[in-house]
Parts: C-alpha cells; structure tokens; sequence
C-alpha cells in the first residue's frame, strides 16, 4: 500500500512561532488541519516542533508530543474547537483521526526539528525531547540511544539560518548506521547556478552515498503543508497506527534508486525560499518588540 506523506512541517502547533503564523493568531484546530491534509491527498504529516535557542537567547526544548497534538481539543485559549468529528487515536509519537463521515484516515506523526550548535538537524520516530544548541554528534547520539533517527534536512544548505549538516557529516553518521536519509526541501531551491541548487546537490550526493533522499514540505502553515512530499509503499494491509513506523522502516531499508520511495511536488526556487526566510525574520522582530510571546526562524 501507499502513503503520502511529509515529515518535516511546522505551524501553530508548535510552542514557538514559525514563518508567518504564530501561536496568538493561529487557530489550534487539529479538525481542521487534519481536512486540509485529507484533501492534500496525504495520509502522514509531522507536526514538527523545534528544539534549540530562540531569539532572545534562551533555549527552547521539544515538547512532549502527545500534550501537543490534543491540546488543540481542549484548550479554549486558542479558540473552541468545532464538533467532534473525528475519532481521535493517540499514540506516543503518532496520532491516528478517523474522520466518522467516510472513514478517511491521517496520520500525525511527531518529529523534531533540533538546531545544534552549528546546524539543523530533524529527528524521528522518537518522543524524546532532545535540546538544540550542542554539538551535532550529541543530539544524534541522544536520538539513536532513545530508539529514533536522524534525517539530514536541507543537508547542504551553506547558510547560517537553516544551515544544513554538510556532506561530511552525511557521510559520518550514515556510515555509522544513524542517518535515514537526506532531505530533498520545498523551501531550499535557487535558480541561479552561481548560487548553487541545494536539492539537485543532495540527489547527487543520495546517489553517490547510495542513500534514499525523501521529500518534505517543510511548510510553516496549512497553505504550504504537502507542497512536496513523498510517497511510501509499505506493507498492504498495515494498520494507520503503524504507518509511522512502517514508513521509517521503508526508509531505513532504502538505497537511492528504491522504487518503494517516490518523490512528488515542486519547490518555486527563489521565491519560496525568499519567501521562508523573510517571514521567519517578521516573526523574529515582532517578538524582540514583544507584540507576540516567541519568535523563531523559520526552519
């Protein structure tokens, strides 16, 4: 069977405020998003949250999955949720609604977008809460000892803000068994030449690493959720609590050329990216001024 899905996404869900939406504005309604995601044609997105220093210099820790995904239910700080129209499964770092209507499925899955101190680093299939703002090996290391991997998102990515891991450290933890996979992102694409494009990099580097490279939206709102993604065939029959699980171990056991690992979507090269960053820097100045409580990069 086949899932679509994307496990790199931020939005309101999070404690921290990601590109253009933040957490005074942003209605938290799992009900919602979980309609917009069905319509997408997707099955699996991560809500990702975001580990690591803040702009005022404090460190955030990841929060427990769980509290995060079912607090849209129930806290009416953020606006009352509608009926109840999904039958609501939660796991321990995936969640599993069921819309009562037609049965339709998605899956939430929780992943972690940990910036350590010298790059960004997404980190799944664990619930533990790992900080950012140490060095790269430790945060793998703690994530590999708690039962989860390392994904290297928009892995060749120069820059400091959303500076990628780098072919080195892609080649260091993939041969040490902690690396699934690198990161093909909707977010990190440039036209011009002299400038690089870091996508086409990551497929050359997947290619010669013969490691797959997956696709995420890294999206920071429910426009952008889906954007790119990628389709995952598992086991038929697998039931949706296990599809989290069924997609990791599809990716552990992938090379580069696997068919059972197909990407789809495309990013819109400067524009997106352009578009990312400046909305990250607008939620950065606003909170430094304290219009709104936090304020991160988009990532």
């Amino acid at each position: 069977m086949k899932i679509n899905g994307t496990l790199h996404c931020h939005g309101g869900w999070t404690d921290c405020t990601t590109g253009r939406f933040d957490i005074e504005r942003y209605q938290r309604d799992i009900q919602k998003l979980a309609d917009d995601a069905i319509a997408k044609g997707l099955q699996l997105v991560a809500l990702t949250d975001i580990s690591g220093k803040d702009p005022t210099g404090e460190i955030k820790k990841g929060t427990p999955f769980v509290r995060e995904i079912y607090r849209p239910l129930v806290n009416q700080e953020y606006g009352k949720p509608e009926e109840d129209r999904y039958d609501i499964q939660v796991g321990e770092t995936s969640t599993v609604l069921t819309r009562k209507t037609d049965k339709r499925q998605i899956v939430f899955a929780r992943t972690l977008e940990v910036l350590a101190e010298d790059s960004h680093v997404l980190i799944v299939g664990t619930s533990a809460n790992i900080e950012g703002n140490q060095p790269l090996e430790k945060v793998i290391g703690e994530a590999y000892k708690s039962g989860g991997y390392a994904i290297a998102d928009h892995a060749l990515y120069p820059y400091k803000m959303g500076k990628g891991m780098g072919e080195k450290n892609v080649k260091k933890f993939r041969k040490k068994g902690q690396l699934l996979a690198v990161e093909e992102n909707a977010n990190i694409a440039w036209p011009f030449e002299w400038t690089g494009h870091y996508n086409k990099k990551v497929k050359e580097l997947g290619k010669k690493l013969d490691m797959p490279v997956i696709a995420n939206c890294d999206g920071n709102s429910i426009g952008q959720m889906g954007r790119m993604y990628t389709e995952y065939e598992i086991p038929e029959g697998t039931p949706a609590e296990q599809w989290y699980d069924a997609v990791i171990d599809t990716i552990s056991s992938a090379n580069y050329s696997d068919t059972r690992i197909q990407r789809h979507g495309k990013s819109k090269g400067f524009i997106s990216l352009v578009r990312h960053l400046i909305f990250g820097l607008y939620s950065q100045f606003r909170a430094r001024k304290g219009w709104i409580k936090q304020g991160l990069p988009s990532c």
